[in-house]
């Protein structure tokens, strides 16, 4: 039986499997939640940040980064997952906004510093 649609119940989207990561200890052998709501139930646990306020920071660097401005790289068709953000924290934890990956700072403080 090949499944054609399949339901998240936490987005309440129906949506191709191929959206759903595999689990084969599942019935049908897909996730119960897509990858979208996977990666934003991912992000509150580990950022401990919830997802209105993970959107308000987006929204408030206009989708870039904290330092350099240029726009966080964006995941999937859904839109709105950025892996490879990182989290820029106060030193009391506060979360102060969102960086590229350290990767591309770094390689723009070495252009700097040439």
């Amino acid at each position: 039986m090949t499944i054609t649609e399949k339901r998240c119940p936490r987005c309440r989207q129906h949506r191709d499997p191929s959206w759903f990561s595999r689990d084969y200890f599942r019935p049908d052998g897909r996730a119960c939640w897509c990858k979208p709501c996977s990666r934003v139930a991912w992000r509150e646990r580990a950022w401990k940040i919830p997802r209105e306020e993970f959107v308000g920071i987006i929204q408030s660097q206009n989708g870039g980064c904290a330092i350099c401005r240029t726009r966080l790289e964006v995941d999937g068709p859904s839109g709105g997952t950025f892996s490879h953000a990182r989290v820029d924290r106060t030193e009391d934890g506060k979360i102060r906004g969102f960086l590229n990956a350290p990767e591309r700072l770094r390689a723009a403080a070495a252009y700097l510093g040439r």
